[in-house]
């Protein structure tokens, strides 16, 4: 029987999936009864048409056919029997054992690639085990009290970790599928391998890392928390190890780097030692927080009723928006929507401060809140210094946190007045806070660059000929939003390798790969099999 995969397989809402077998059948015109075994590979809800919502799922399928009845039928492809990849080892030799840097998603997965080949790595993280990490967050957000080392950006999880958890990834790398089934397997929830927009949450997240974390020691990972690495030592352009805090020194040849796009001191020991950089675009500009029923109106139509009444059957609805071209010549779009959450304050260093949103497994709140950002391309940094778009950064970063008197509560106004250009009223009352009170209101055009202030406002207008209700005067735009991406890419050749330095693999987001849970993990364990095909597994 050959394994074919069947696309546009459509289902009404509300329907069941048990017609997903016959829809097949028909479409191959076999008999339901001769098909094999049968997988959702995807699953998708069309809601172009509010009054007809279907569900769109591609269908791995086993099938009596040979291969050329599959080529004559439309919307099938062949893909035969999914077979486990070998791993192709070197034989260079370690003299240590491997050295991941950054307990992200880049960094688990590349340890845990490593693990289970034999490889015994050692992952070094400058935060805390997620455990410890949520009390210092949760005191960070009620208190302003920040641990520059265990944070919303720093810890076990990396910054996805206080996020939506959101899985979703155009990538068609085949290690994308491997990523989901190992969520999956560690209590991410069966769904996340075929929905099209997989989410975890921040709340089941919590859950899932500390199975990773269990899953990584059962392999013979040394895992060292609170761990900060100060210095990576190279000598005639070859990695001789790391240096910690305090004066610790962890020896190795084969180092994955994956710092996260946040840890600044890491980009500036790389340049101190002479590690080839570049610099990188990235997109900044406010958060917007309405009440989830104005989008799900506008995702659902007429089926879309208030929070407290609405189908449960039907997920808070998302968004999508771009506006391609503004009069500032920089593009517009939406990123990192989440649905029924929250908008979280974050820092990273002391007096800075930018916001993010999270939400949690069901997506149960009040409010949808999303990032609307425009391009930063590189001319607009300071100078050609590598690590300009970090100065960029960090000066806004230190306005918005002295907006609110160093207090680390978050700046905010109407979005209404912040596209118009009026001032923000001196009372907050009728503005939704969400989740978390510690928030004043200040002028967020201050905050930002001039074009970028126009940027969104313009797209603004925009967008709210898609949304309805987009302006409505309880509609906050909160200041602001800066940790899109990394602005630094630490250069890479073919092999994984830094350009420049041997045995040093750059991974993930802080390497300027990746933008993203899943392309991050994706990103880490090729670069574990990187050093893999370079080095032999230790004996």
């Amino acid at each position: 029987m050959l394994v074919l995969s069947l696309s546009d397989i459509s289902v009404p809402f509300g329907e069941s999936e048990d017609v997903l077998r016959a829809l097949c059948a028909a479409r191959l015109g076999v008999p339901a009864a001769e098909l094999g075994h049968l997988r959702v590979r995807r699953r998708a809800l069309d809601a172009r048409h509010s009054s007809r919502l279907r569900y769109v799922y591609t269908i791995e399928v086993e099938a009596p056919l040979t291969q050329e009845q599959a080529r004559r039928i439309s919307g099938a492809k062949v893909v035969g029997s999914t077979l486990a990849r070998r791993v192709e080892f070197g034989t260079r030799r370690l003299v240590e054992r491997p050295v991941v840097v950054g307990a992200g998603p880049a960094g688990l997965f590349a340890a845990w690639k490593l693990a289970e080949n034999g490889y015994r790595p050692i992952l070094i993280e400058r935060g805390k085990p997620v455990e410890a990490r949520r009390t210092d967050t949760t005191g960070f957000w009620k208190y302003g009290r920040l641990n520059p080392d265990s944070n919303v950006l720093f810890g076990e999880g990396g910054a996805g970790a206080f996020s939506d958890g959101k899985l979703t990834s155009r990538s068609k790398d085949w290690r994308r599928d491997d990523v989901l089934d190992r969520f999956a397997r560690c209590g991410a929830g069966d769904s996340v391998r075929y929905e099209a927009r997989p989410h975890v949450g921040t709340d089941r997240l919590f859950y899932v890392l500390k199975q990773v974390r269990a899953t990584l020691c059962a392999l013979e990972t040394e895992i060292l928390f609170e761990t900060r690495v100060e210095d990576i030592l190279i000598d005639r352009e070859m990695v001789l190890g790391v240096r910690c805090a305090p004066e610790v020194v962890v020896p190795t040849n084969a180092l994955i780097l994956a710092c996260g796009h946040s840890a600044r001191d890491t980009y500036h020991a790389l340049r101190a030692r002479g590690v080839a950089l570049e610099q990188k675009p990235f997109a900044m500009g406010i958060r917007v927080q309405h009440r989830q029923e104005i989008i799900d109106t506008a995702q659902y139509g007429r089926r879309a009723v208030s929070h407290e009444g609405r189908d449960r059957s039907l997920q808070p609805a998302e968004y999508v928006l771009r506006c391609p071209k503004t009069s500032t010549g920089r593009s517009v779009f939406s990123f990192c929507v989440c649905p029924g959450g929250a908008v979280i304050p974050c820092a990273s260093e002391p007096g800075g401060l930018f916001c993010n949103g999270m939400s949690g497994r069901n997506r149960g709140g009040r409010f949808a809140n999303g990032a609307i950002v425009a391009q930063i391309p590189t001319t607009d940094f300071a100078s050609t210094d590598p690590l300009s778009g970090i100065d960029f950064q960090r000066h806004w970063e230190v306005a918005a946190f002295e907006s609110t008197g160093g207090t680390y509560a978050l700046p905010m106004m109407p979005l209404v007045s912040f596209v118009q250009g009026s001032s923000p009223p001196r009372r907050v009352q009728g503005l939704a806070k969400g989740l978390f009170p510690r928030a004043d209101l200040v002028d967020l055009t201050s905050l930002l660059p001039p074009s970028v202030v126009q940027a969104v406002r313009e797209a603004s207008h925009e967008f709210s000929k898609t949304i309805r209700g987009w302006l409505t005067p309880d509609a906050v735009a909160f200041g602001i939003e800066t940790r899109t991406s990394s602005p630094v890419r630490i250069l890479r050749r073919e092999d994984g390798q830094s350009e420049n330095v041997t045995g040093l693999f750059p991974a993930g987001e802080g390497a300027g790969y990746a933008g993203g849970i899943v392309s991050a993990a994706v990103d880490g364990m090729r670069a574990a099999e990187h050093l893999m095909a370079i080095f032999a597994p230790p004996s």
